[in-house]
């Protein structure tokens, strides 16, 4: 058989339209990977790794993270959001106002809020539990106790001349109390009552050494509550005992004053007021003209220093 030959032309020339229509039709290409951002400090860590890894080996691991994957986790992270309650105002005042009534109760019941004992200094004639009382501290809430309060109940004793008041914490109560000293025993109507250089009367609490016992002698009921003996005479008194301390008992007539058993039979009158010292001179001016005399008075009066006499 016989084979037919073709002969082949010369291939025809490429033209630039040619050239446009073929990339036209071109298939699209794959779409690039996207970008990742990587902080300053990912793009160092990754050229060094590059830099010391050799060629063709696999790509290092951190706690079994590939770094490509670490560096495609965005190096700035988005702010934590959280969920949203909206509370109106009456249930915040209620919520508040629960609060504060709660913390009241527990001040006002709670036992750490309460008084134990009472520590009282200063005191030597009036009873403690006399004080205690006027006080009204013990086992009472902290907050309930004034101590300008409790002072003036205090000085309301009869004794007491002042008071100091200390309220401290842990709930605890001190009082110092000062006393008015006694420097008479004033004895009227078979009661006696005790009397300060002032003159101020209060209840004979104990056997005091040292006090310059005063019988009234013309008086059967006992002193008046809210009364004071004269002061004159309490004055005079103190007086005359000052410059006799010899004298253990004087006596008292509201017309004629003080008087006191001489030791040698008679009856000395002095009357009231801080003149002792001269009538005193008086006295014993006379008493010695007497002896000299051999005269046994059996009263000898200075009441008035003018017109001493005796009887």
């Amino acid at each position: 058989m016989a084979r037919k030959i073709v002969s082949k032309g010369p291939a025809p020339a490429v033209t630039r339209a040619d050239l446009v229509r073929q990339r036209r039709n071109r298939p699209a290409a794959a779409a690039p990977a996207s970008v990742v951002m990587r902080s300053p400090q990912e793009l160092l860590i990754a050229r060094q790794r590059r830099i010391k890894a050799p060629r063709g080996a696999a790509a290092p691991r951190e706690h079994g993270i590939m770094w490509g994957a670490v560096a495609a986790i965005p190096w700035r992270m988005q702010p934590l959001t959280l969920p949203r309650f909206e509370i109106g105002w009456r249930m915040a005042s209620f919520a508040l106002a629960s609060l504060c009534a709660s913390l009241m109760g527990y001040m006002l019941f709670a036992p750490m809020f309460f008084v134990g004992d009472i520590d009282l200094a200063g005191n030597a004639y009036v009873d403690a539990q006399e004080i205690a009382t006027a006080a009204n501290a013990h086992d009472m809430n902290i907050l309930w106790l004034d101590p300008v309060q409790i002072n003036a109940r205090l000085t309301e004793i009869p004794g007491i001349a002042s008071a100091k008041v200390f309220v401290d914490w842990p709930p605890s109560v001190a009082i110092e109390v000062v006393e008015k000293q006694p420097q008479v025993l004033w004895q009227q109507g078979s009661v006696g009552v005790w009397v300060d250089a002032a003159g101020d009367v209060f209840p004979a609490r104990a056997e005091v050494a040292g006090l310059l016992p005063i019988i009234v002698d013309d008086a059967v009921a006992p002193l008046e509550a809210g009364k004071s003996p004269p002061m004159a005479a309490i004055a005079g008194a103190l007086q005359l005992r000052s410059l006799r301390p010899n004298i253990e008992l004087l006596h008292y007539e509201t017309a004629r004053g003080l008087s006191y058993q001489d030791g040698r039979n008679w009856r000395g009158y002095f009357g009231a007021g801080t003149d002792m010292q001269v009538k005193l001179s008086i006295y014993e001016a006379l008493v010695e003209n007497l002896e000299q005399r051999g005269i046994k008075p059996r009263v000898i009066s200075v009441e008035n220093p003018q017109l001493p006499y005796y009887r």
